[in-house]
């Protein structure tokens, strides 16, 4: 068993799921024709997801496009304008108490934590307003700064962490309770390479069947590492819903990219999807169906009399996936 699954069993834990799939797993968090309005802007339009209990679920979009509105939306900081919002099919509205009990977050550009206290003291102060008992929460306490390596710095100000510390402390702080969804909102923002590897690793070691763990990410390397489902909005609006394993787009697309000399006249063609010029080399990413266009590039390369300084495959990843929704979206490329 992980170290971070002794924290959570008997604790707050929703009763019964409501809502069951065709599958036979719950849907623990529903947002249903969810509507945010401010004065004559559509910030959120009428925007529908399910989320199966045991997913990490990621939430992207572009800057603006609505993702910071339905987290907090989500933890109840926000009245949609229209629509609802709902875990275990207990609506945040009617169940407020309940829904708020089993959920934890950490948001992007807010104060999570007391800088002037301790990663204990902070700690110890959110258990005590979820009403958690001192034996438990200085158990749990214990478990989470060995599990994130905050240790050695239980008894410094927070002022005086690093940046990738005080991430590590909010997060303490948002799961001491064990809830049952977990959002996290841009939790690598400004973080080292070091620090990122630690959140992801926390992350996973998060992940459990009867819990789901919600990320907004800029960095869609991170997101593709973790997450299994996707949610893709723009301005606003939803233009993709699934789990990572059903993107078939990923699995049927390669990229081939070639490294060329500066100073020559490049040829036509509608493979190509980006160029790239450095210092003293051209770089052409064309995206290709199967391995036999490769050979096919190569040939017009030698054909037209270009050197090639190198060349390699690389996978059709969720990022370019991305890129070609929001472009879609915008109507840059057609259907």
């Amino acid at each position: 068993m992980k170290k971070s699954s002794r924290i959570y069993a008997g604790y707050g834990v929703l009763q019964t799921p409501i809502i069951i799939n065709c599958e036979g797993r719950y849907i623990m968090y529903s947002v249903n024709n969810f509507t945010q309005i401010y004065g004559n802007n559509i910030a959120i339009d009428d925007i529908s997801f399910n989320i199966e209990a045991g997913n990490i679920m990621g939430l992207i979009g572009t800057n603006g496009a609505g993702k910071t509105t339905i987290i907090k939306a989500s933890c109840g900081l926000l009245k949609p304008t229209k629509g609802d919002i709902s875990i275990f099919g207990r609506n945040i509205k009617t169940h407020r108490k309940e829904y708020i009990r089993n959920l934890g977050a950490v948001l992007e550009g807010n104060r999570n934590i007391y800088m002037r206290l301790t990663p204990e003291e902070n700690i110890e102060y959110f258990a005590r307003m979820r009403n958690i008992g001192k034996s438990e929460y200085l158990s749990r306490m214990n478990i989470l700064l060995e599990l994130f390596e905050l240790e050695h710095k239980r008894k410094t100000e927070c002022i005086s962490l690093s940046r990738g510390m005080q991430q590590k402390v909010a997060i303490c702080c948002s799961i001491i309770h064990n809830p049952k969804i977990i959002f996290l909102d841009e939790p690598t923002l400004g973080l080292d390479f070091e620090s990122v590897k630690i959140i992801e690793k926390i992350i996973k070691d998060l992940g459990s069947e009867d819990r789901i763990i919600v990320i907004t990410s800029h960095d869609l390397d991170f997101i593709s590492r973790l997450v299994n489902h996707v949610v893709v909005i723009d301005k606003g609006r939803k233009v993709l819903d699934s789990p990572i394993n059903e993107l078939e787009s990923l699995k049927a697309k390669d990229f081939f990219e070639v490294i060329i000399p500066i100073g020559y006249s490049l040829f036509e063609d509608d493979r190509i999807i980006e160029i790239i010029s450095e210092m003293d080399t051209i770089k052409i990413r064309f995206k290709i169906q199967s391995p036999y266009e490769a050979k096919s590039i190569i040939n017009r390369f030698q054909n037209n009399s270009i050197p090639i300084l190198d060349m390699y495959k690389s996978k059709y990843e969720l990022k370019d996936l991305y890129m070609d929704l929001v472009k879609k979206d915008k109507g840059v490329v057609k259907q």
